[in-house]
């Protein structure tokens, strides 16, 4: 049980945050918590340019995400780095040989019905082909679920009603139809795929022989990997289907036992796949299902070239559900590549909006150094109200997340804590997240590795102690939170002297309007000011002008002025 009245009155009854300078000469506390002071030591998950960081590090088993993922860019089996292959397979000859798939095990409706028509206008979904076709008929109740009848009792058991994704997802994976499916996080998305995965492997002809698994789940992260088994194997028991889950940062040997089981689905993660595949244990030909998960996040990790390898090494009449949070260019692009023409079906709005259930609370505090007090009376607050509480913290950095854990630690009683980020070990990352979701640990401080494929139902309380550069993964973060129709509650703790902080200001203003969610008073204050400065750029402002009013703003273009038009000054981390 944690220790209420010593987080509230922790401020009370330590030296050393009220001594907050002590600090500064040496290793300043709040500074190891922001997002550019240790951009050299960020790995996998906790930095905002993939790409870069996957050029810096190719050939350097130190931190590079590709090496985490089980990647070794040596190839001489047949493959190139990325897991093209090196011959072409003539699909025409081999799939001579290979047994037809049995993908359509429903049709879909006629005509359009004024029930689907009215189902899709009260959800915000929006349905498109280039051919013509008529919309799916939503599965909008357990008991109408075209499932295995132990499955159906299983669902029935779980869950009231299929959710809006499901309802629509369900229908268009089981006509056979390739997918192009966007949807916030927490949606129900996982069985979505799962379960016509598990009908599309039970449809197909019986073998003599194991041709390898039918279906594979490309995850970008290893806990979204183990996430999605976790998910899938309550299911797969129950029609006795085997799973492997495969990726880095993992012992080699435990997995390729999992693959010697012979599974009917794989889920993994592209380097690890691409391993598997140039040692032999692991074929893809025999692939007919193919499902992509947080396609915008696969590519913003600089994974497009294995992806592509993958593709290219599957049968091309296989069957393809594609599915992102966001839609950018590149997403949308890749997509055109390799899927030809897909139902596209999409959850809620284009624009970037964050999960309704969650409410948004924001406090704004003078300094980065007022942000650990105001993060203890946030925990205060939260565990006064409610001692069974969990919360996810965010920081920006591997090293802020072990600082701010010793904190708290040491400021409450009995606190239940640990860390997750990319310097702890995978078997003690397992160990954490089942701990969490147990309700063994009160409180995690994690780094962007967490912010997606980690699915705890339990988590009450999302803290944003350092803010991301960006709202999607703002979106995602406090996305953690408020899951499968839960409600939730998220607190993000601003600095008014972060530029960093600041410039998010506008973009956070607009996402609350979406969310139809109370915009606070200080950020539209802050907006005004932003806009009157740049309004004014002329004189000294704008975005590279230099100065505040009259090119010198306080102090010759210091506190509110600078480098940045007025952007509110201060130290950039």
């Amino acid at each position: 049980m944690l220790g209420i009245k010593l987080f509230k009155n922790a401020i009370k009854h330590t030296n050393g945050i009220r001594s907050i300078s002590t600090f500064r000469s040496t290793e300043p506390l709040f500074a190891s918590f922001q997002r550019r002071s240790e951009g050299s030591t960020q790995s996998f998950g906790e930095t905002n340019n993939y790409q870069n960081n996957y050029n810096n590090n190719n050939n350097n088993n130190n931190n590079s995400f590709m090496n985490n993922d089980g990647y070794n860019s040596k190839s001489n089996n047949g493959f190139d780095n990325f897991g093209n292959k090196k011959r072409e397979i003539n699909w025409d000859d081999e799939l001579k040989n290979m047994a037809p798939i049995r993908k359509r095990l429903i049709d879909l409706p006629t005509e359009d019905q004024q029930e689907t028509m009215d189902f899709i206008k009260e959800f915000e979904i929006s349905i498109k082909k280039e051919n013509n076709f008529y919309l799916p008929k939503p599965i909008d109740t357990i008991e109408s679920v075209p499932f295995q009848s132990t499955i159906k009792n299983f669902l029935s058991k779980k869950f009231e009603k299929p959710t809006p994704v499901q309802s629509l997802g369900w229908p268009i994976a089981l006509s056979g139809s390739d997918m192009l499916g966007i949807s916030k996080t927490g949606s129900g998305k996982t069985l979505s795929f799962i379960l016509p995965a598990i009908e599309h492997i039970l449809a197909q002809p019986r073998q003599s022989y194991y041709p390898g698994p039918s279906v594979l789940v490309v995850a970008p992260t290893r806990e979204l990997a183990n996430q999605i088994n976790q998910e899938a194997e309550q299911y797969l028991r129950l029609v006795n289907i085997e799973i492997a889950t495969i990726y880095g940062g993992a012992p080699r040997r435990s997995q390729q036992l999992q693959l010697s089981r012979r599974p009917k689905i794989v889920v993994g993660t592209p380097g690890r796949i691409i391993d598997f595949m140039e040692s032999g244990d692991l074929s893809l030909k025999n692939i007919s299902f193919l499902v992509v998960d947080e396609a915008d996040r696969l590519m913003e990790m600089g994974f497009e070239q294995q992806i592509d390898g993958i593709f290219n090494s599957i049968r091309p009449d296989r069957q393809v559900l594609y599915w992102s949070a966001t839609w950018p260019k590149k997403v949308s692009s890749f997509a055109e590549k390799h899927i030809r023409t897909p139902i596209r079906l999409q959850i809620g709005s284009s624009q970037l909006t964050a999960n309704k259930n969650i409410s948004q609370k924001f406090k704004i505090v003078p300094t980065d150094a007022d942000k650990v007090d105001a993060l203890m009376d946030t925990l205060g607050e939260i565990y006064s109200a409610d001692e069974k509480a969990q919360t996810l913290i965010f920081t920006m950095t591997k090293k802020g997340a072990d600082t701010l854990k010793h904190y708290i630690q040491s400021n409450g009683d009995n606190v239940r804590i640990d860390t997750l980020h990319g310097d702890v070990d995978q078997n003690r990352r397992e160990r954490i997240v089942q701990d969490f979701k147990n309700k063994r640990l009160d409180i995690v401080v994690a780094t962007d590795v967490a912010s997606r494929g980690l699915d705890i139902k339990g988590i009450s309380h999302v803290i944003n102690f350092s803010l991301p550069s960006d709202c999607e993964t703002y979106v995602h973060r406090i996305g953690r939170t408020g899951r499968a129709g839960a409600l939730g509650t998220s607190h993000s703790i601003l600095s008014n002297n972060s530029l960093d902080d600041m410039e998010l200001v506008g973009d956070l203003t607009n996402l609350l309007q979406r969310s139809e969610q109370e915009v606070p008073s200080e950020f539209l204050d802050i907006n005004a000011i932003r806009n009157r400065q740049n309004m004014k750029g002329g004189n000294g402002g704008g975005r590279n002008g230099g100065g505040g009013r009259n090119g010198g703003g306080r102090n010759g273009g210091g506190n509110r002025g600078g480098n940045r038009g007025g952007n509110y000054g201060g130290r950039r981390y």
